[in-house]
């Protein structure tokens, strides 16, 4: 004999007392039980009644209670357990009826039939099942001892058992087929195979036919009904989550993070609790909370917005449809919506959750990386993904690029190894690297496959992996992109087992044909060549000797870079001049200052002097370099790259805007080529045509430049960084996306009226002080909190910030002016101002504006330096 402890617990409910001895419900008890007998439901029985495993429809007429059994496993280490509900309809105070439930209990996924033994005594004892009752007391601590030897033998008659041995899910038994529970619990078990058993008896209707093995309608209209509701499941299946997975807390999960609720733990382990929840489950699930209809509606709202971001999280199928509707597919690249900023606000509060979100992160990585093969998905809008500030996807950025960097290596150790796997495991999933490595072997493979590849990673400025998918994919690599990657002047180099060729120009092809062969037949065939491209006006040549071709071959031997050097050297030291020039040699440390001979005034324009000319050609290296680094730090900025704008826009940009003439050539005053052609003097020229435009540059802006004109430009000198900027604005690019030093100062007018006391008193400080209100949780004092607001801000003085917070006008001048500082450099949504706005509207707060910026960075601030803030002076 064993006894076995058969705890119970109702549905909560306000119950009030009848005088005639019966009950009625006064509303539940919302999240509570009664009449327990143990201390705390056991987790996975909890869960299971939330996810609606034990859930029914009772007619109110109904004379007949249901029973549900169902097994229940523990997961991580926690036992299962088996429970029985037995559900019947009540009433409450306004005559509506309701299904309420008394739940058996017992540890252990095998003692179904130890609970419908106990359940049958109590039949037996009382003449009727032991039915919902809240006027009868359980006590905690004081389970039903139930006794019992052995497991009954329940024999199934001949055609329940070949019911049970043939049927499809769920079988559904006419009323009355099976008499007794210990039956259909029997029946259960054969059909189980392993499976946890689950079965309900005498039903009216249930929602989901098919979390059930076996039902028994309780007469035969609800046959009838669970019958089409049966057949709808089997002819149409619907996706199911697994019994063991917590559907209940995923759709919790959901529903709170779309809601902009602040994030809870429980609410990402939800998401990531198993792994079988299939990509059709997450459709069901993201469909019924309305993503499929907001689509399609063109809903924006915040909700939906966090709605589809976390389906493109956890979907990444679902990411190209994601990207065309928030405007960043690449089509629309400067497009800027308050969806973007809502969905990168929540994102940005997901951040703080990523080791957690790393798994399912890495999993959509390898969905992304075929997208991006198949062109599904473009590149300038995944680049977006993988830059945009706040962007969850640009957290696994350095992952990424390390992933493809350890497959490549794992390729080439297999391709070199006779006894390696034949189905190597690769981190950014098998199958996008099938057709690399069949391609590898064959010799001089190219295909355009993997191109999407050599684009993505130039965007990301991973040169070496830029320059090897552009070998696989056009057999060659772009010179600059070589010499980026490699930074050697070689020809070809080998990267993770791949011989990488660098593209070679016609002017490098030409120079070569006139090293190798006969060097006066090819200059006279280039001087014919340019004699009938550029006209009679143009034939004559420089006199001058060229370089013997035994001189030339032996710089080439020296390597091609440093032998075209060379040769050219030879040139410009043999070509004579055509007419004589003042040997002028200034000193490399030239100053900037005005020359001592007479000069007109600078504020009236003049042509360019002789002795200025001479000097500023001179420097004209120092010009290229200048143009060269302007335009390479244009070039690296987002708004170029999402733009794919390159280095010859910005150079024809800034010849537009020093002489909008077509006549300045910067190839003409720059190539060698041009210069090895031509001569000397035809480059000078050209040169000359640039110094003018400089100096005539230089003059018009004098006011902003504060030095006199000269002709020439040294990086980041006055020049440069004005034409710099003078190149943003030309291209329309908005203030957020120009150079830091090409922001402009606070006006005046500005000062006043971020100064005035409707803009500060009432504004600014009003919202200082919500930020202070907003923190005091950290149990600082708001001393320390204005403490950590000023050096977030930056720019101003302590005792600046206190005259401000007295209302000074000089502090209030120089915090105005440190907040106008800090909105441009956190390049906040609108136009800088130096006041900061408080938020009215909840949505308000999702956006990228002075408040909620700096309310982020002090709440970091505060949190990562703790010791300093509690025992500053302020503080103290």
């Amino acid at each position: 004999m064993h006894t076995y402890n058969i705890h119970e617990f109702s549905t909560g409910i306000n119950v009030e007392k009848l005088p005639d001895g019966s009950w009625r419900s006064r509303g539940y008890k919302v999240g509570e039980y009664m009449n327990l007998t143990l201390p705390q439901i056991p987790l996975v029985v909890e869960r299971a009644i939330a996810n609606k495993m034990f859930e029914v429809s009772k007619d109110r007429h109904s004379q007949k209670p249901t029973f549900v059994g169902r097994e229940v496993r523990g997961n991580n280490g926690a036992p299962g357990w088996s429970v029985v509900a037995v559900v019947t309809p009540g009433g409450d105070e306004y005559g509506r009826f309701n299904s309420f439930y008394r739940y058996f209990l017992c540890q252990g996924v095998d003692r179904l039939w130890v609970i419908l033994d106990e359940i049958n005594s109590y039949w037996q004892q009382y003449g009727q099942p032991p039915i919902f009752n809240p006027l009868e007391i359980k006590e905690i601590g004081k389970p039903n001892h139930h006794n019992i030897s052995n497991k009954p033998l329940v024999t199934l008659p001949s055609e329940l058992n070949a019911l049970a041995g043939n049927h499809q899910l769920p079988l559904i038994l006419q009323p009355g087929k099976v008499s007794d529970l210990q039956t259909i619990n029997a029946m259960a078990e054969k059909i189980a195979n392993g499976q946890p058993v689950s079965w309900a008896y005498d039903v009216e209707a249930v929602e989901d036919a098919e979390r059930f093995l076996v039902i028994q309608a309780a007469d035969e209209k609800a046959y009838q009904g669970l019958r089409k509701i049966g057949n709808a499941s089997i002819n149409n299946p619907k996706a199911t989550l697994p019994s063991h997975v917590d559907g209940a807390a995923i759709e919790t999960a959901i529903k709170a993070l779309s809601s902009g609720s602040q994030i809870k733990q429980e609410w990402i382990q939800a998401l990531l609790q198993d792994d079988q929840v299939t990509s059709e489950h997450w459709k069901i699930i993201f469909d019924d909370r309305g993503a499929h209809t907001g689509i399609k509606q063109r809903n924006s709202s915040a909700q939906m917005v966090r709605l589809l971001t976390l389906r493109a999280i956890i979907l990444p199928e679902t990411l190209p449809e994601y990207l065309e509707w928030f405007g960043i597919d690449g089509k629309n690249k400067r497009k800027e919506d308050n969806k973007q900023k809502v969905s990168l606000a929540f994102q940005g509060k997901l951040q703080r959750y990523i080791l957690q979100l790393k798994p399912l992160i890495d999993e959509s990585m390898k969905s992304i990386l075929e997208q991006i093969l198949k062109k599904k998905i473009s590149i300038p809008a995944f680049s977006w993904l993988l830059t945009a500030q706040k962007s969850l996807w640009s957290s696994y950025r350095p992952s990424l690029v390390k992933n493809v960097r350890n497959d490549l290596e794992t390729i080439d150790h297999n391709l070199k190894s006779d006894d390696s796997p034949s189905e190597p495991s690769f981190a950014c999933g098998d199958s996008i690297w099938k057709k690399l490595q069949s391609e590898l072997r064959k010799p001089n493979y190219r295909g355009s496959y993997y191109q999407p590849f050599a684009d993505l990673f130039e965007r990301l400025r991973d040169y070496e992996l830029a320059s090897y998918f552009y070998q696989v994919s056009k057999g060659v690599v772009p010179k600059n992109l070589f010499l980026k990657a490699l930074k050697n002047n070689e020809d070809k180099s080998d990267l993770w087992g791949l011989t990488l060729k660098r593209e070679i120009s016609w002017e490098e092809h030409l120079i070569r044909c006139l090293i190798k062969n006969s060097l006066r037949l090819t200059i006279a065939i280039v001087f014919l060549t340019i004699g009938y491209l550029i006209g009679k006006g143009q034939n004559q040549t420089p006199q001058a000797q060229k370089p013997g071709e035994q001189q030339l071959r032996i710089a080439y031997s020296q390597g091609y870079l440093k032998g075209q050097e060379d040769a050219i050297n030879k040139i410009k030291n043999t070509t004579p001049s055509p007419s004589p020039s003042p040997n002028i040699s200034p000193s490399p440390n030239l100053s900037l200052s005005p020359s001592p001979s007479p000069s007109p005034s600078p504020s009236i324009p003049r042509n360019i002097l002789e002795k200025e000319m001479n000097i500023a050609l001179d420097n004209f290296p120092q010009s290229i370099r200048a143009i060269d680094k302007i335009t390479s730090d244009l070039a690296s900025l987002e708004v170029a790259k999402q733009e794919e704008l390159e280095k010859q826009k910005f150079v024809q940009e800034i010849q537009k805007i020093l002489a909008n003439d077509s006549a300045l050539n910067y190839e003409q005053a720059t190539t060698k080529l041009y210069f090895l052609i031509v001569g000397k003097q035809k480059r000078k020229e050209a040169r000359k045509k640039w110094v003018k435009a400089i100096y005539s540059y230089q003059q018009n802006k004098q006011e902003k430049l504060k030095n006199p004109p000269n002709g020439y430009i040294n990086p980041d000198d006055n020049t440069a960084n004005l034409l710099k900027c003078n190149v943003a604005e030309s291209l329309s690019w908005k203030w957020q996306d120009w150079p830091e030093n090409c922001l402009p100062e606070m006006t005046e007018d500005q000062k006043k009226i971020a100064t005035s006391k409707d803009k500060f008193n009432e504004i600014t400080y009003e919202a200082i002080s919500r930020i202070i209100s907003e923190l005091r949780y950290l149990g600082l004092d708001q001393e320390a909190i204005h403490q950590a607001i000023r050096e977030t801000i930056g720019n101003v003085k302590n005792f600046e910030y206190k005259k401000a917070r007295e209302a000074i006008p000089e502090g209030k001048n120089a915090l105005v002016i440190a907040i106008y500082k800090y909105q441009q450099k956190n390049k906040i949504q609108g136009e800088p101002d130096g006041i900061i706005n408080e938020p009215k509207k909840p949505l308000d707060r999702t956006i990228q504006n002075t408040f909620n910026i700096l309310l982020e960075q002090v709440k970091n601030e505060l949190a990562n330096n703790p010791n300093k803030y509690k025992n500053s002076p302020e503080n103290q």
